[in-house]
Order: structure tokens, then C-alpha cells, then sequence
């Protein structure tokens, strides 16, 4: 087959680029479910504790349910803030 393309350069080059014209055609038509998109999760906790101060509301609410939140593997950032009545 070698000796084929060397006889004829032309077939060779002919070849070549129906080889780079196949692979470009196929890398055009290649389906989206290849590659799909990632969509960023998240998720936002808020707790009700009618009458009670910011300060208490953060010591019984906020700070044991963010640490619990935290132990989780999937979880790399935790952001809380405390009102009253409201965490």
C-alpha cells in the first residue's frame, strides 16, 4: 500500500485531507449530551424562633445546624446570619 502512495503523491495528499475532512465533520456533529453543562448547587435554610433574641436565636439555631450542615462532604461553604427570630 506504501509503494501505492508513492507512485502516486496525489492520492496520498488526497487521502490525507479526506481523513482531516471526515474528523472535522465529526467533531462538528458530535452531540451535547457528550459535554454536558455543570450548574452550580445550592440550597438556603432559614429557621423560624418567634420571640427569641439575635444572640439566643444564633446560639440554639444557627451554630449547631451550621456545623451539622459542615460535616457533610459535598458542603465546601457555609454562610449564616442570625436576626431575631429569624436564623
Amino acid at each position: 500500500m506504501s509503494e501505492l502512495f508513492y507512485k502516486n503523491p496525489r492520492l496520498a495528499v488526497l487521502t490525507v485531507f479526506l481523513i482531516i475532512a471526515s474528523g472535522i465533520g465529526a467533531l462538528l456533529t458530535l452531540g451535547r449530551q457528550e459535554d454536558p453543562t455543570l450548574s452550580e448547587r445550592f440550597a438556603l435554610v432559614i429557621t423560624n424562633y418567634p420571640g427569641a433574641s439575635a444572640e439566643r436565636v444564633e446560639a440554639l439555631i444557627t451554630n449547631p445546624l451550621e456545623s451539622a450542615i459542615k460535616e457533610l462532604f459535598e458542603v465546601r461553604e457555609t454562610t449564616s446570619t442570625s436576626k431575631s427570630g429569624v436564623s
